[in-house]
């Protein structure tokens, strides 16, 4: 496109990372292609430019070297920068090029961007939803490294795209915002706005990152939780997102637990109360009950800092087998639904044993595994062979032969998981 017959705006590129170009992926064995580094118009690459500016402005190579510091050398902007100064010259008062960068490009971007250059950026980024989380962060994580620490370039397919948008670019192997009207318009506040429009929890997410991940009213619970979780379930989401969503997870749950343990608490309180007026054997049997409602408290309240150690060391391998915080508190908040205590306790304990043995505490996990054992020695036979009984004793036979495996005990491990198969 020609402008007053000045400056020619090439506003379009081919640009494409080296698998691009692979024509049949299931086929091709190798790569075929090489990365290039394109890189924008240096000063003495400007000299046909500043040619135009000639007779126009007295320092014609001062305008230049400004119009280079706002574009960073990328040619659409340079062409179309110059071509703004040269009508500008023809003003009774010119302006600046900073006057000129703010009026004619950054303000009101998206209506003046003609021909279209901005918002191809901006679409490039923005037209996988699944991605664009992924490349919001990591774009942020570049102008945050502007001010802290940088960004390596790495091979990756999102540094890949975030360098083929246009908006960063490769120097010495650290990735860098392209020039100053890409960081003017591509803001803190545009990311954030951005990531508000992908995000149905926004406006929680947003304060709870705020607080360093310490404000816990700002977590998801009842329906609100749900549907997030529905909403992430199809989508590559950030770290920060995945925190967020986990933290509200295990707090509802911890929410659940530790209502059902305080109605738990008050049975046991008030059949107390009722032995104080009643018999010696109502009295006998209610401090049992309030005995055995204490240790059962006691014992999901163990489970649950387990699962915390979990979360911060997000889940571990041992012997193979993987077990993770959410699994932990899901089979602590199951508990208060087992009626019999031996039955209750022994399915806390092998659930504690397997957080042990993720976290490498091995003598711990064996002693709740046998404080397991000793629980269904206790139990009735009748209560052994009811439903309850039967998936009780599985978790309790897994448990034990997840440690046998992790003790490299494979004979005594294959017993235990037949067992718990029969």
């Amino acid at each position: 496109m020609l402008l007053k017959d000045s400056y020619t705006l090439d506003a379009f590129a081919l640009v494409a990372s080296p698998s691009n170009l692979i024509e049949d992926k299931q086929r091709t064995p190798f790569n075929i292609g090489k990365a290039i580094s394109l890189k924008g118009f240096q000063l003495h690459e400007a000299e046909p430019l500043e040619k135009g500016l000639q007779g126009k402005f007295n320092n014609p190579q001062a305008v230049i070297q400004e119009i280079l510091q706002w574009t960073g050398g990328q040619p659409f902007l340079t062409q179309k920068l110059c071509q703004f100064m040269v009508e500008e010259s023809e003003q009774q008062t010119p302006r600046s090029v900073e006057q000129v960068v703010r009026l004619r490009i950054i303000e009101n971007w998206e209506s003046q961007d003609e021909p279209e250059h901005l918002r191809t950026i901006q679409a490039r980024i923005l037209r996988d939803e699944q991605r664009a989380g992924y490349l919001l962060e990591l774009y942020q994580q570049v102008r945050l490294s502007e001010e802290q620490s940088e960004v390596t370039a790495d091979e990756t397919l999102e540094q890949s795209e975030l360098q083929l948008s246009g908006l960063v670019i490769r120097q010495q192997g650290k990735l860098r915002i392209y020039n100053q009207i890409y960081r003017e318009i591509f803001d803190f506040n545009w990311i954030e706005n951005q990531l508000n429009n992908l995000r149905p929890y926004s406006e929680n997410f947003r304060f709870w990152v705020a607080s360093g991940g310490t404000d816990e009213s700002r977590l998801l619970r009842g329906n609100a939780l749900q549907e997030a979780e529905q909403w992430a379930r199809d989508k590559n989401l950030s770290y920060q997102d995945k925190q967020f969503l986990a933290a509200s997870k295990e707090k509802e749950i911890l929410s659940e637990v530790n209502k059902k343990a305080q109605q738990r608490i008050i049975i046991g309180a008030l059949i107390l109360i009722v032995t104080l007026v009643g018999s010696t054997i109502v009295g006998i049997s209610a401090r049992k009950q309030l005995d055995e409602t204490h240790d059962e408290v006691e014992a999901v309240q163990n489970l649950n800092k387990l699962a915390g150690e979990l979360q911060k060391n997000n889940t571990s391998r041992s012997g193979g087998i993987t077990f993770d915080s959410n699994e932990s508190l899901r089979l602590s908040a199951l508990s208060f639904n087992v009626s019999n205590h031996q039955l209750k306790q022994a399915l806390v304990f092998s659930t504690s044993s397997q957080a042990h043995q993720q976290l490498k505490n091995l003598k711990e996990a064996e002693s709740e595994i046998h404080q397991s054992q000793n629980l269904l020695t206790e139990a009735d036979q009748k209560v052994l062979e009811s439903s309850q009984g039967l998936q009780v004793q599985v978790l309790v036979q897994k448990a034990q032969g997840d440690l046998l495996a992790h003790n490299k005990k494979t004979h005594e491990a294959i017993e235990s998981y037949k067992k718990a198969f029969k």
